[in-house]
């Protein structure tokens, strides 16, 4: 497996990649005005400045592929004006944005980080309109590329015909029937009717796709429970190397969900590189895109480690 990372804007350096050639991306964006490194004018700056982004990765990723998004809600200013200070419902808004630039919606997880150190709840006195719960959860959304229209002919998974038949729509998705005899059903009633998703399913089928019982047990439901990275002992900077790294819990469900060996991950806001740690882990490719020079030097070293760890482990 192989990794490349590229200092640069990700908005730059999707521009510079070709239609439709990611697998999957796997995520977490600048939460709004959350850290030194991620500060906006206001919010609809901010979530301007994430449609373009995110049209763009529409552009590069494959049909019928996925992207997977952590964010979390935030309390902050909506503008420069003190008074705009509230709750920001970051989740709700980037799945009104990722809708609008094209993808749809399949899953969305919510991550219980468990207690927190936030001390909003001692805020106010015990009467009505003065207390406020501490968020303790984050998103983690899940969205597919669908086509825009299926007027092609899709080749039969079971058979490799080429020229099946449209058949219609059941519950919003396109059906195709194979005529071939071989796909001819035993009760003699017609003959195999499939999706594209029938087919993506059917392709990665294989042995070394197939999924762990502890990451089945762990995101059974949709609220999965698992503490952070954040290991701050006696400062307030975290020991991992980056001020908001996430748990390689997140991206090792969404590279063992919706990918295969083989297959090239991508991160955008790469930060640390734990989405590139795993796929490494987990036999994909990376591409990781990062701004800034210090996390590209970190991340450098953390991803030439696994690979070398990886080649050792081989030799054994």
């Amino acid at each position: 497996m192989t990794y490349q990372l590229i200092h640069q804007n990700c908005l730059d350096a999707m521009k510079e990649m070709e239609n439709e050639s990611i697998d999957l991306m796997v995520t977490s964006p600048p939460y709004y005005n959350a850290r030194e490194y991620s500060q906006w004018e206001n919010l609809e700056a901010y979530l301007l400045d994430m449609k373009q982004i995110f049209s763009e990765v529409f552009r590069v990723m494959k049909t019928d592929k996925t992207i997977v998004v952590n964010i979390g809600d935030v309390l902050g200013r909506t503008n420069q004006n003190p008074a705009s200070r509230r709750r920001i419902p970051l989740g709700a808004y980037f799945i009104t944005m990722l809708e609008s630039v094209g993808f749809t919606i399949q899953e969305d997880y919510i991550w219980y980080k468990g207690e927190v150190h936030s001390k909003r709840h001692l805020t106010g006195n015990p009467y009505p309109f003065q207390k406020y719960p501490i968020n303790c959860y984050e998103h983690i959304l899940v969205f597919s590329k669908q086509p825009t229209e299926e007027k092609q002919r899709l080749e039969c998974p079971k058979c490799k015909n080429p020229k099946t038949y449209r058949k219609g729509k059941s519950s919003g998705v396109q059906l195709y029937e194979c005529r071939n005899k071989s796909c001819k059903k035993p009760s003699n009633k017609g003959y195999y009717t499939f999706s594209r998703k029938t087919g993506l399913k059917r392709r990665y089928e294989k042995p070394e796709n197939k999924i762990d019982k502890d990451t089945l047990t762990l995101w059974r439901k949709d609220v999965a429970h698992f503490p952070t990275t954040m290991s701050c002992r006696k400062t307030k900077h975290n020991q991992n190397g980056h001020t908001a790294p996430f748990p390689e819990r997140i991206p090792e469900m969404a590279i063992k969900f919706y990918s295969g060996v083989g297959d090239t991950v991508v991160d955008i806001f790469s930060g640390s590189a734990t989405t590139g740690v795993v796929a490494l882990k987990l036999n994909r490719n990376y591409i990781g895109m990062e701004i800034h020079k210090e996390y590209i030097e970190l991340s450098e070293q953390r991803l030439d480690a696994t690979m070398k760890q990886l080649a050792e482990s081989e030799g054994v």
